[in-house]
């Protein structure tokens, strides 16, 4: 568990972290890329047919058209340091990952 002291705050968070696998494809990973903001974001605001990418390749036209154009609104250079943040590869919680997901906790003492 990662964990940040500061004064009488303790901001800590549980890996959720899990392993996933991606097809090769640029939409597919558009749509896992997808996956995870909306595992991330409150409410979860995409429909699960544009974050299904283990189904990638029975999507129509529109829906593709779709997913490229919600991945563009939710560019990972503006979610980087609001929703996302960058840490070194040798970070404890990515534990071999290449990402890691942290449920975010807050104690005050």
């Amino acid at each position: 568990m990662a964990a940040l002291a500061y004064h009488q705050t303790q901001i800590s968070g549980k890996n959720t972290t899990t392993r996933a696998t991606v097809p090769e494809d640029n939409l597919a990973k558009l749509m896992y890329y997808l996956y995870c903001v909306n595992s991330v974001l409150a409410g979860s605001p995409f429909p699960d047919y544009v974050t299904d990418y283990a189904n990638y390749r029975s999507k129509s036209k529109d829906t593709k058209k779709e997913i490229v154009l919600l991945a563009a609104l939710f560019n990972p250079n503006e979610l980087l340091g609001k929703v996302f943040h960058a840490v070194s590869d040798s970070h404890s919680e990515l534990r071999g990952y290449s990402g890691a997901f942290i449920e975010p906790g807050i104690r005050r003492d």
